[in-house]
């Protein structure tokens, strides 16, 4: 039997929202992955929540706004979903050049 997951965002105060489980869901990742992204974020910053009742929610527009990175040190490729919870668009962001030190 075929099990129907609702991934749909519910609605707190009129802002919509998705809890860490439909949203590892729609983004086809691991809840512990993003509740790692929660707490400590990636090379760009933190997945934004809000807590309520000890839970944490996820605001919708982070679904199309987080910029999630491709693993390794040096990738420097981001990607964000659109609204269908499908990859939307890939960018490469330019490599800082290190300073160097003269004494």
């Amino acid at each position: 039997m075929l099990k129907v997951i609702d991934i749909m965002p519910m609605e707190i105060n009129g802002e919509k929202y998705y809890t860490i489980r439909r949203f590892a869901l729609i983004t086809n990742k691991s809840a512990a992955t993003i509740r790692n992204l929660t707490l400590k974020g990636n090379k760009i910053r933190v997945l934004k929540t809000i807590e309520i009742m000890d839970k944490l929610y996820i605001p919708a527009s982070e679904l199309i706004k987080y910029p999630f990175t491709i693993a390794g040190r040096a990738n420097l490729e981001v990607y964000y979903y659109n609204k269908e919870g499908k990859v939307d668009r890939i960018i490469t962001l330019e490599k800082k050049e290190k300073k160097s030190r003269s004494f």
